[in-house]
């Protein structure tokens, strides 16, 4: 796997942007933080609940733990958005232009809106292909092969 870089209150860089745009297109960006290259407050405090969330001891560092667990949710829609035809480049891990492209075209056929995010309606949609009250497109016992 890729050596990435700890980050903390205080870092800068690419890495710090990177970290910002994948917790964005997870649609954790909550507090409103700016998507530049400096890990500040906003960010910490994001990445103390992403950690919260994911089971993860919370101190809002970056390390190996949360960006693999962070890298493996982004190739995960990229994944499923590429088996749906929908081009996310290759996945990656990282939440950039060609994936934010594809979640949009993803939202616009699905009719939702259309914030190249995913948010809450977009993963139910993304991820669940069988809701509960559409059972007629189901497969069935019969259809097993």
């Amino acid at each position: 796997m890729l050596k990435l870089r700890t980050l903390r209150l205080g870092s800068k860089g690419t890495y710090v942007k990177k970290l910002k745009m994948d917790l964005n297109g997870l649609s954790k960006n909550y507090n409103q933080f700016i998507i530049d290259d400096i890990y500040d407050l906003k960010i910490k405090e994001v990445v103390e609940n992403f950690q919260d969330e994911v089971k993860l001891s919370r101190d809002g560092i970056v390390g190996s733990a949360t960006w693999t667990i962070l890298i493996e949710k982004v190739k995960t829609v990229q994944v499923k958005l590429n088996s749906l035809g929908y081009n996310s480049g290759n996945p990656d891990g990282w939440f950039g232009a060609i994936t934010i492209s594809a979640v949009k075209k993803f939202q616009k056929n699905n009719g939702l809106y259309e914030e190249g995010v995913i948010n809450p309606r977009t993963r139910v949609k993304l991820f669940n292909s069988y809701p509960k009250g559409n059972f007629e497109n189901r497969p069935t016992s019969n259809d097993l092969s």
